[in-house]
């Protein structure tokens, strides 16, 4: 069990390796690839009990986490920021 101390700094260490961009070129350049989706381009299509094709539920998962992704990098490099002054807006 870790102390509340050792929480804290585990919780600071995340938080500023939120504010690495290297981290988040990585991770959205893997979202990139993974919707590629190279393993299934020689399958044929198949569809689901819905008659849907079977490849939506990866593309929906793919999805949402890339909308996570997005909303947690506007929340850490804008939304956290505030809003500018009148003076900075018109630099």
């Amino acid at each position: 069990m870790l102390s509340a101390a050792a929480l804290l700094r585990q919780k600071i260490h995340i938080l500023s390796a939120m504010y690495k961009k290297p981290l988040w070129i990585l991770l959205f350049a893997l979202f990139f690839i993974l919707a590629m989706d190279f393993w299934r381009w020689e399958r044929p299509l198949q569809t689901t009990a819905l008659g849907l094709p079977d490849w939506l539920p990866y593309f929906i998962v793919l999805q949402l986490g890339l909308t996570t992704a997005i909303a947690i990098f506007c929340w850490t490099f804008w939304l956290r920021k505030g809003p500018k002054s009148d003076k900075e807006a018109k630099d």
